[in-house]
């Protein structure tokens, strides 16, 4: 089977080029979810290609990142890149401040965001910012429950114990 002539290129050419015509004529007017890798690439700069590929991207479509890219995203910037929490969370402000960006359920992104300021890490203030309504939250994690306590949290216990 023949590849259609888009993908049938050199190497050595500039893949932006592609990808800007892939876009306007694929994805015209639509939504685009991303994945971690290129809110990554965004963010860190790393490669210069991939970098600016998401840029073009960021700045001439509209883009859903879902919760589970911010969290994954997260982890990379962390462990990866040795982001510390205050680091985070501009940076994640920063994204979500993109007129072009839409995340999922919004609320709780910006309360788990809000929770980091508290010392809570920002998986543990997606996890419980993310429950329904009038949901406990409960963990084996005392040191988090202590911290969401101290943050305002009421509705966040340790996992009782059993005796047997």
């Amino acid at each position: 089977m023949k590849l259609p002539v888009v993908c049938d290129r050199n190497e050595n050419e500039n893949p932006l080029p592609i990808w800007t015509l892939l876009l306007e004529t694929r994805y015209a007017g639509a939504m685009i979810a991303v994945d971690t890798n290129v809110v990554v690439r965004l963010l860190v700069g790393d490669d210069p290609k991939q970098a600016a590929a998401a840029e073009s991207l960021f700045a001439s479509q509209a883009i859903w990142i879902s919760k589970t890219v911010l969290l994954e995203t997260g982890w990379v910037l962390r462990k990866l890149y040795g982001l510390d929490d205050h680091a985070l969370r501009n940076v994640f402000t920063k994204l979500l401040g993109i007129r072009t960006v839409t995340v999922e359920d919004e609320p709780s992104v910006a309360a788990a965001l809000a929770l980091t300021v508290h010392g809570v890490d920002f998986a543990d203030a997606m996890h419980v910012s993310s429950r329904p309504p009038g949901a406990v939250f409960v963990s084996f994690d005392r040191s988090f429950v202590r911290r969401a306590r101290r943050a305002g949290l009421g509705e966040v216990a340790s996992v009782p114990a059993v005796t047997m």
